[in-house]
């Protein structure tokens, strides 16, 4: 009960600081209200296109492509790659059916299945582009009628909704928390200069109740309000193929890192200004090397050593809990990160008051 009643009285504080409603609220909407009015999603000048035909016409078909996107060559059937499309690896994809060659050879018009994200717009050169080459291949008397009917762009359906935008808000929010951290940080290091901590001493309980108090309590804040803050970015963006339990979960994860960060810092880092800096600059290169090691699978011959350097950063396996949709093996490694963090930092209140 002494644990609960001071957790109690450190949210209750901790509330009181304008800094931290700052950065673990306010803060995050308001960036990503601004950044989304730019528009989240980045729409790719690449396309991937599904050759059931492998005939002339279709490879002539594709290096005219070629000529205005970076395509993709994909295999199997179009839903087996509709997380590039989820993910914004590819603006659309273009099924070309094995009777193309078969088609245009009998002067019949050959229907070509677009499959593309909502918010994907430039796939419209891609259309015009195929209309003009079958144009160009038929007779001119049955090419009256192409612009109509050459290509049928099939509008997918809630299966291929980008979740870029659901991804990146979450990402960005464990991001701003992890800016937020280094107030939680340089506030602990206050109390101590304060005599604050000083002077629990000379109450009944134990130095981990107090010290338990103090994070716990930030772990919770942390989590509530981003939790918050995500929520009303879902409901003020609309945002398509989000998943509420999964950002909480994701958030609450991230909590638990900064504060596993913060004991740390707080441990080891004696001046506030270092303490506070030392947190942002962690904060900004494991958001960097995470969102930059999910994007890998795009580049070719990229070295080993920037690949395990990627597996270090949490954003790493927050990342992977969106793409995957698993979560049993990010949970235990990003604890392991907390409990790496929790142990390099731990110490008795009392030596930490002396120092």
């Amino acid at each position: 009960m002494r644990l609960v009643r001071l957790v109690l009285i450190n949210m209750k504080r901790q509330l009181k600081s304008p800094f931290m409603l700052l950065m673990s609220l306010i803060f995050p909407v308001v960036m990503i209200l601004v950044i989304n009015g730019g528009g989240l999603s980045n729409e790719l000048g690449s396309i991937g296109t599904i050759d059931k035909s492998n005939s002339t016409h279709s490879t002539e078909l594709i290096k005219k492509l070629s000529e205005e996107y970076s395509i993709s060559t994909l295999e199997g059937e179009v839903e087996d790659n509709f997380n590039l499309l989820r993910e914004n690896k590819l603006g659309a994809i273009y099924v070309i059916d094995s009777d193309f060659q078969d088609l245009l050879d009998n002067e019949e018009v050959p229907k070509i299945k677009c499959y593309r994200t909502e918010a994907t717009s430039g796939s419209i050169m891609a259309e015009d582009i195929i209309t003009s080459y079958v144009s160009g291949v038929m007779q001119e008397e049955v090419s009256r009628g192409l612009s109509a009917n050459s290509t049928v762009a099939v509008i997918v359906d809630e299966e291929v909704v980008s979740k870029d935008d659901y991804k990146m808000t979450v990402l960005m929010i464990c991001y701003f928390m992890m800016m937020g951290g280094s107030v939680i940080a340089g506030e602990i290091i206050k109390l101590r200069d304060q005599k604050v901590l000083k002077r629990t001493i000379a109450t009944s309980n134990s130095d981990i109740t107090i010290l338990g108090s103090l994070f716990i309590s930030s772990f919770i804040i942390q989590g509530v309000l981003s939790s918050l803050a995500f929520i009303i970015l879902t409901i003020l963006l609309k945002l398509p193929n989000n998943n509420i339990p999964q950002g909480i979960l994701i958030i609450f994860l991230s909590s638990l890192v900064t504060t596993s960060i913060i004991v740390a810092v707080t441990r080891w880092i004696k001046n506030v200004t270092l303490a506070s800096l030392s947190t942002v600059v962690f904060g900004i290169a494991a958001f960097g090397i995470g969102t930059f090691g999910s994007e890998l699978d795009t580049f070719e011959n990229i070295p080993e050593i920037i690949i395990r350097i990627s597996v270090i950063s949490p954003f790493t396996w927050l990342l992977k809990i969106i793409e995957t949709g698993k979560v049993t093996v990010p949970i235990l490694i990003i604890s392991l990160m907390a409990i790496m963090f929790f142990t390099a930092g731990s110490f008795r209140l009392r030596e930490f008051v002396k120092e």
